[in-house]
């Protein structure tokens, strides 16, 4: 299972990184772009099949994976077992990646082939994609083999084993990997110089749709937070909570700069500079709260 995992991992990287660069140069090149998208899927599909391995590895408790050793042991229940996916630095990278590459091929499905923005937006949605590979594959591999033998885990902490911890971190990195599409049509727009209404009206809704996802986080959070002791009640003012409450209210302010731009033909920079922040933070958070830098 390791080494499937590892081989689908590195064909995630060179797919994810020809179709960055197919797409981006599809516009000069255009027999690049059919081959382009053929690779973003098989990027994709791979990321899927490294997912999955780790997945059934962190279940099954196969001690031989450095980081199923790490965040398991034999007496977790299953299911927190499971959510260890996204406990460590490299299963949140593989988990937002993974997301980050679904958001792209929805956004490929969803946009019309006549869009001009749609190979651009395509070629830096996997240029994401590979970035996040590659610390995976270079410095944060979820599938390294474990030094030594093992025949029992570290355990997870008990202040994460709570249903929120099921669906909290993946509903914040589905929303980090949702911004993604703005910022995205935003440096597009830019690129090409299609700084028209259209880029507008394709990025409302993801944004919205983000917004919403990451609100909803935040909730979750707060939630968890009030019910775990010590956590400082519904919010804690350290760097590691706040680091997703700025991505919400930039994209809060995004929202509205699209809309007025739509409507009055107003904060035309705003929106552009808004949506590319809003990721941008994303990025600085996960930095936060994955690094070690700052504890919670």
């Amino acid at each position: 299972m390791r080494t499937f995992g590892e081989i689908c991992l590195l064909l995630a990287f060179v797919g994810s990184g020809y179709g960055a660069f197919a797409c981006l140069l599809a516009g000069r090149a255009p027999g690049l772009a059919r081959s382009g998208i053929a690779a973003l899927v098989a990027a994709c599909l791979a990321l899927t099949g490294t997912l999955l391995a780790l997945a059934v590895a962190l279940v099954r408790r196969d001690f031989g994976i450095e980081y199923v050793a790490h965040h398991t042991s034999r007496m977790l229940d299953w299911p927190y077992a499971l959510s260890a996916l996204w406990v460590g630095q490299a299963g949140s990278l593989l988990l937002w990646a993974w997301l980050s590459g679904g958001a792209m091929l929805l956004f490929l499905a969803t946009t019309r082939r006549a869009v001009l923005l749609r190979l651009p937006v395509c070629g830096l949605l996997a240029a994401n994609v590979c970035f996040l590979i590659a610390i995976m594959v270079f410095a944060a591999d979820p599938m390294r083999a474990s030094l030594s033998p093992r025949t029992e885990g570290l355990g997870l902490s008990p202040l994460l084993q709570h249903p929120s911890m099921l669906i909290h971190p993946p509903v914040v990195f589905l929303s980090y990997a949702l911004f993604a599409v703005p910022a995205a049509l935003a440096l597009a727009a830019l690129w090409t110089g299609e700084l028209g209404t259209q880029w507008t009206l394709i990025a409302r809704p993801w944004a919205l749709a983000a917004w919403l996802v990451l609100g909803g986080g935040l909730l979750l959070g707060a939630d968890w937070a009030y019910q775990e002791l010590g956590w400082g009640g519904y919010r804690g003012w350290d760097p590691v909570e706040n680091g997703s409450l700025i991505p919400w209210l930039t994209g809060t302010a995004s929202v509205h700069a699209l809309m007025a731009w739509r409507h009055r033909g107003v904060l035309k920079t705003s929106a552009v500079v808004l949506a590319i922040l809003t990721f941008g933070l994303c990025n600085f958070a996960t930095f936060l709260t994955r690094s070690g830098i700052f504890s919670s």
